[in-house]
């Protein structure tokens, strides 16, 4: 997929080579035993006592080589599978973790439920642009054990492929579990990993040592994972975008050597959510137009090292319908120009804090048009239609012509379901805007919409798994 550079490869290399000092000077805190001595046999120098790793340049090359530049990610059923790589279409993926949900119409907010997690992967299911659905938080459920009847819930509810949140390694045990149930085997779950899951670096530089357990328990099954770098200039990170970018890059390249040890050929993504703080306030801001800047440049590392690119480009913290959509729209473009394959958080606004279920239909109208606007055409002797516009010529018009009709259905047009482009005549007829639009849209859904449901035989292996997970670890 071509994109956009914003930055010369001289402004890349020197990024890199950088990152790469900061490795091998500073490197990385893990709190792992193991990992330690794993990094140590490989080359890492290694200072047990700190717990420190150093990765001279040559072992992070070596691991960039054994990251696959593509990877599988499927779906309940095979038919939602899709292909995390070079050529990957702009793929949608929703929030994860929220904890809060918002009803525009009512003004009401309140805590996230089981019922609630239920309705948005119902609607997830239904829509064709989502590719990717976050689990979220809900607070009626057992602390200890809520990521795993949430979990449930998904996988009741939506074929689409998960992004699985978790509470530690005692719970990913089952987690894992579960998905085997549903697929059938270890073997099918390493061929066709239903979910994807999560390891997290602690800004900066360090590893705790449940990431690396969980890690083990990812890499043991081929998951595929994110490691999200989540810094916030000024604070956790340097102020400097150009000082953002380089500490986020060395904690991507230190990670892939984690991985890659660890986890030979274990897939993952370059994962950037970059965050702003306003030192006059002291308030963080997930998303604003400094932020574009920074993932054009990590889009062209991403590429350099071969590796798909997700990035958090649509992490609005706006609440209000006009400036989410903009803020939405905006990054989608901006997504769409940089030649991404997968965009995120949809679903979810107030800095991914809280769901509006309406914002889902919305989210994948936008994602369907920034996909039209990211998809090259295809030029052949017959797409040029040479002969079709020879054959008419002058003042001629192409309405019954053979190519036409030849290509009418063969190459499709974006056609908006929600957007609505008749002009004033056409809307005033009935005075319905693109909300309205999305609440017709949203209700047809639940109220219309079946997902086909898992084999009771699975479903009462579900059931056995979280009640054995609740009885260890409530």
């Amino acid at each position: 997929m071509s994109s956009f550079k914003m930055y010369s490869d001289d402004q890349i290399q020197k990024v890199h080579e950088s990152s790469l000092e900061i490795l091998a000077t500073t490197g990385m805190l893990i709190e792992h035993h193991g990992a330690l001595k794993k990094l140590a046999d490989s080359g890492a120098k290694v200072d047990i006592n700190t717990q420190r790793a150093y990765f001279p340049k040559e072992l992070v090359e070596k691991c960039l080589k054994l990251a696959p530049s593509s990877y599988i990610c499927a779906g309940r059923e095979e038919s939602f599978d899709f292909n995390m790589g070079p050529e990957t279409p702009l793929a949608g993926r929703t929030a994860a973790g929220p904890i809060k949900k918002y009803r525009p119409e009512t003004k009401q907010m309140a805590m996230i439920t089981d019922n609630d997690c239920a309705e948005y992967a119902k609607v997830t299911d239904a829509l064709a642009n989502i590719n990717t659905v976050g689990t979220l938080t809900p607070s009626d459920l057992p602390l200890a054990t809520y990521d795993l009847h949430t979990l449930r819930t998904f996988l009741k509810n939506t074929r689409k492929h998960l992004y699985c949140l978790t509470i530690d390694s005692k719970n990913l045990a089952y987690e894992l579990e579960m998905m085997v149930a549903v697929v059938g085997s270890e073997a099918e779950l390493r061929r066709r990993p239903i979910a994807s899951g999560i390891v997290c670096v602690i800004e900066p530089l360090y590893f705790p040592h449940d990431e690396i357990e969980r890690l083990l328990l990812y890499g043991k099954y081929n998951i595929p994972i994110r490691v999200p770098l989540t810094p916030v200039s000024g604070a956790n990170a340097p102020y400097t975008f150009a000082g953002i970018l380089n500490l986020m890059n060395a904690e991507f390249l230190g990670s892939q050597v984690l991985l890659q040890i660890l986890c030979p050929g274990l897939p993952n993504c370059y994962s950037t959510t970059p965050q702003t703080m306003d030192m006059r306030t002291g308030m963080v801001y997930y998303l604003n137009p400094d932020a574009y800047p920074v993932q054009a440049a990590f889009k062209q590392l991403a590429d350099k090292y071969c590796i798909p690119f997700s990035p958090s480009l649509v992490a609005t913290g706006a609440t209000q319908y006009p400036q989410y959509i903009f803020d939405r729209a905006a990054g989608l473009m901006w997504a769409a120009a940089m030649g991404v394959q997968e965009i995120g958080p949809f679903g979810a606004v107030d800095s991914v804090n809280t769901i509006i279920p309406l914002t889902l239909v919305l989210d994948n109208e936008m994602l369907g048009y920034a996909k039209a606007a990211s998809t090259a055409m295809e030029i052949n002797d017959e797409t040029l239609a040479a002969d079709a516009i020879n054959s008419v010529g002058p003042k001629g018009h192409f309405l019954s012509d053979k190519h036409t009709m030849e290509f009418l259905r063969r190459e499709e047009k974006y056609q908006p379901e929600l957007f609505d482009w008749r002009g004033f005549d056409g809307w005033s007829s009935d005075f319905k805007d693109i909300i309205d639009n999305a609440q017709v849209k949203l209700d047809h859904i639940l109220k219309n919409h079946e997902v086909p449901p898992l084999d009771d035989i699975v479903l009462k292996e579900l059931d056995t798994i979280v009640s054995a997970a609740d009885k260890e670890l409530l």
